[in-house]
């Protein structure tokens, strides 16, 4: 079985819980619109760091999941997620 690398004990920064706020708008000609919520992450086996997201955008829950990690062989960061 594989061991953790440097580069993964480098994704534990990532680990925890954040209220997270945004103001954005999807284009420069829509108004803006505010954005809040939690993400949580925690590693996964020492190899990956998997977030959750939960936001209200204009009244709308949002919910995300993503995966983050280090890939030894290419020697690269990745990430891969989804919404719904």
């Amino acid at each position: 079985m594989s061991v953790p690398e440097k580069e993964h004990e480098w994704l534990q920064q990532f680990v925890g819980e954040w209220e997270v706020v945004n103001t954005g708008a999807v284009d420069l000609e829509q108004p803006t619109m505010d954005t809040k919520g939690t993400l949580n992450s925690k590693m996964l086996g020492g190899f990956w760091v998997i977030k959750e997201i939960n936001v209200d955008v204009r009244k709308i829950a949002v919910k995300g999941i993503q995966t983050f990690g280090y890939n030894p062989e290419r020697k690269s960061r990745s990430a891969r997620g989804a919404i719904r």
